[in-house]
């Protein structure tokens, strides 16, 4: 089910990639060997040479992925009502959950097959209570000063499309850094306005930090 619903997503991921010049990139971890193979062939089944290049899509355990990205992840657990306890403590060995529930640059999406609160106490299910709780914080858009709202409403006025689309932001936070604004894949950094909210990084650190979270910094 986890593999169907997969390759689900990824239809629907691609679907919704206007972006021709620069195509969304998606890759699918499993901590499983077994179910690596069957989503590859899933996806060599269902998606033609062309689109599996053009988003590099491909499948791999996290040793696969060490020291790669992709914009998406896919991440299938694995790990149903039925399955073998020690499967469990397979998946939750620190190094290799570490490196599976960070090689997205923007999204990472979690199949599960079991309830989180059936799950016996560990990484994963810390892991996935956090991300439930997450979730349900809608998050609200902060400004440090005013004129970060005058630009920002100016924004949405001007980019009705991708305001529906929940792609513009304010005050979302990378790392340790609230970026001003979001616009899609751009971050909009508003300069000299004092805010009410002091940062710890100077102006080009934070550039910095935000340019390695995977966006393009644009100042005004």
């Amino acid at each position: 089910p986890e593999c169907e619903e997969i390759v689900k997503t990824i239809q629907e991921l691609i679907l919704k990639d206007k972006n021709n010049e620069n195509p969304v990139s998606i890759g699918v971890i499993s901590p499983f060997r077994a179910q690596v193979d069957l989503i590859k062939k899933a996806i060599y089944k269902v998606f033609d040479t062309e689109t599996i290049l053009k988003h590099k899509l491909d499948c791999g355990t996290a040793h696969t992925y060490q020291g790669d990205e992709r914009d998406i992840m896919l991440l299938s657990w694995t790990f149903a009502p039925n399955s073998h306890p020690q499967s469990l403590m397979f998946a939750q060995k620190p190094n290799l959950f570490n490196v599976a529930i960070s090689r997205a640059r923007h999204k990472l999406i979690n199949f599960v097959s079991r309830e989180v609160n059936e799950l016996p106490n560990g990484l994963l299910r810390d892991y996935l209570e956090y991300v439930q709780k997450t979730n349900r914080t809608i998050q609200k858009d902060t400004f440090k000063n005013d004129f970060e709202k005058v630009v920002f409403d100016k924004i949405k006025e001007e980019f009705p499309s991708l305001d529906k689309e929940n792609k513009i932001k304010a005050g979302v936070f990378m790392g340790s850094v609230s970026a001003d604004i979001i616009v899609d894949k751009t971050v909009i950094e508003i300069d000299g306005v004092i805010d009410n909210q002091q940062s710890k990084y100077n102006d080009m650190k934070k550039q910095a930090i935000i340019e390695r979270c995977g966006f393009n910094v644009m100042r005004i």
